[in-house]
């Protein structure tokens, strides 16, 4: 390892970082564990220098362009899903939501590509998880539209979302309601909101907001996500359903966890999406030990298995070869934990496509 890690530092010095990035694959693709750490700081160090983070110079604003998501952000690149989220009805209640905007300590008026950060973590994967609950325990159809800059990556607004956005979506996407998600992350204590619209009332018809130190976000935000749902189900013709997996399986105590891993969800769907996704994300290894780590962490949880399968479909659709890395390690986690026949058909048909028939067996039911 010494000699590559003396020949990566030489890429870096010359500025040939394409060259130093490919080194650092081939070394992963070694699966040494001992190498791992290094070459995760090479790997970080490289994302830094080739992303070009910072002001967008371009005279011309990008093009913004809006993604949107129907289901689950981890069931997209799986097969035999249809059973996993309860029928609808041929019409049914539609709920439209969209990635949060959010009140920081320092805006910028310039447009500035970024890392993403906790808040934008927590601006999008909490309107996604909102929707991942209606669509998985009702006969409701939520629908998350993603701003997104073209070929390029995720839209943060650090202005809050008024009535004008709300309409100028429902006269795109017609709904029942619409709900704008709001963070406001300019204080110590930090305030996320929902405010629910009607497409007939030009004003909003309730606002649900919790506080939290954002050291400690999960029961604030379950409470958000519990609370918008309950008050739905209450007030309009929405029903609740049985569906094979449940949002309620994620505990309580770590749902901030499974927020970030839902945005997450979100990136790689996006990688798949738009030309050199790849070069969209920051540090893909981290998030791959991440959703490990949660599938471990919480064995009865369905959509972790899910978001982790998902997530190496996805690494393989846009043309990495990082997948291959995790094979042993996924194989290994599924033949430890159970699931229901419908998600292990899931699981088993997934384990088949990303890397080959003979995978499958190893599955137990």
């Amino acid at each position: 390892f010494s000699v590559g890690n003396n020949l990566i530092k030489a890429f870096i010095e010359l500025k040939r970082y394409q060259e130093a990035k490919s080194l650092v694959e081939a070394l992963f693709m070694q699966k040494r564990s001992d190498w791992k750490e290094g070459l995760n700081y090479w790997s970080d160090e490289l994302d830094n220098l080739m992303m070009d983070f910072g002001p967008v110079e371009d005279n011309e604003p990008p093009k913004v362009t809006l993604m949107p998501i129907t289901k689950p952000i981890w069931l997209h690149k799986l097969n035999s899903v249809d059973n996993i989220i309860p029928a609808k009805m041929s019409k049914p209640f539609t709920i439209l939501t969209t990635s949060g905007s959010c009140s920081l300590k320092e805006n910028h008026d310039e447009i500035i590509i970024q890392k993403t950060n906790e808040e934008g973590s927590i601006c999008r994967g909490v309107p996604l998880s909102f929707c991942d609950k209606l669509n998985l325990e009702t006969n409701g159809q939520a629908t998350m539209v993603v701003p997104i800059f073209a070929n390029a990556g995720f839209v943060f607004c650090a202005k809050r979302h008024e009535v004008d956005w709300a309409i100028k979506l429902t006269e795109q996407m017609p709904c029942d309601i619409i709900v704008l998600p709001h963070l406001y992350a300019d204080l110590d204590i930090w305030r996320m909101e929902f405010r629910i619209f009607e497409p007939t009332v030009p004003q909003q018809v309730k606002t649900i907001t919790v506080e939290f130190n954002p050291e400690q976000p999960s029961l604030a935000l379950k409470q958000l996500v519990d609370e918008a749902c309950l008050y739905i189900t209450e007030s309009y013709s929405v029903k609740l359903a049985n569906g094979l997996v449940s949002a309620s399986q994620i505990t309580p105590d770590l749902f901030a966890h499974y927020v970030d891993a839902n945005e997450s969800c979100l990136a790689l769907s996006l990688a798949c999406n738009i030309e050199d996704g790849a070069s969209t994300l920051y540090g893909e290894r981290h998030i791959f030990d991440r959703l490990l780590a949660l599938a471990l962490e919480e064995p009865n949880s369905d959509i972790h298995k899910m978001m982790l399968i998902s997530a190496m479909a996805k690494n393989k659709a846009y043309s990495s070869d990082i997948y291959q890395e995790y094979e042993k390690k996924l194989q290994k986690l599924f033949k430890e934990q159970t699931s229901t026949s419908m998600v292990s058909t899931v699981l088993n048909n997934a384990l088949g496509d990303i890397y080959g028939r003979e995978a499958c067996s190893l599955i137990i039911e």
